[in-house]
């Protein structure tokens, strides 16, 4: 497994889901983190080629692993799969978290129970979901006939002491908040 940051919450518990599957039926898994600038990330994927994997999953939202290294990796025959990623002209297959479809649920959920002033606490914006499910906020809070307000969104990067640290941001803006 190669992970793009470490440090995040849903990663990590992504990670440990992959391990208990794979663990269960014999495999050793290698875990690298790939936080680091595209060569030096490519460099730590062609190393699993040294080590005779049987596969690769990927876990690389931030896209620190250039798409030429995956087309490498493909010729050499290397099974792979991705998460939260896409690799850009090629079959690889991806597993995304439904994070557009959870954001516009959330937030008819809580206006359908009276919210109007609804705060957003996004993961790191380098993130592609995190883009994605920030789209699905905006989208969803002005079909709920809300008037988007950049005022109720704060960065967070995915752990409990970010999101305490996004609410105490929305709340010292001093905009009217009743839901986040």
């Amino acid at each position: 497994v190669s992970i793009g940051d470490p440090s995040g919450y849903a990663d990590a518990e992504k990670v440990r889901g992959v391990k208990s599957y794979f663990e269960a039926r014999g495999y050793t898994l290698l875990i690298s983190s790939d936080d680091a600038p595209g060569d030096i990330a490519a460099t730590h994927m062609k190393s699993f080629l040294s080590r005779r994997i049987d596969g690769l999953i990927v876990m690389d939202a931030y896209r620190h692993i250039p798409d030429s290294c995956f087309r490498e990796l493909s010729r050499e025959g290397v099974p792979m799969g991705l998460v939260e990623r896409e690799a850009d002209d090629m079959a690889i297959p991806t597993v995304h978290v439904a994070d557009r479809r959870g954001t516009a649920m959330a937030v008819a959920h809580l206006v359908e129970h009276g919210h109007q002033h609804i705060g957003f606490i996004s993961g790191p914006m380098r993130a592609k979901p995190i883009e994605e499910s920030l789209k699905a906020y905006q989208n969803a809070i002005v079909a709920a006939g809300i008037d988007f307000d950049q005022r109720y969104v704060a960065a967070g990067d995915w752990l409990p002491s970010g999101g305490y640290f996004g609410v105490g941001e929305l709340l010292d803006r001093g905009i009217p908040l009743t839901a986040v």
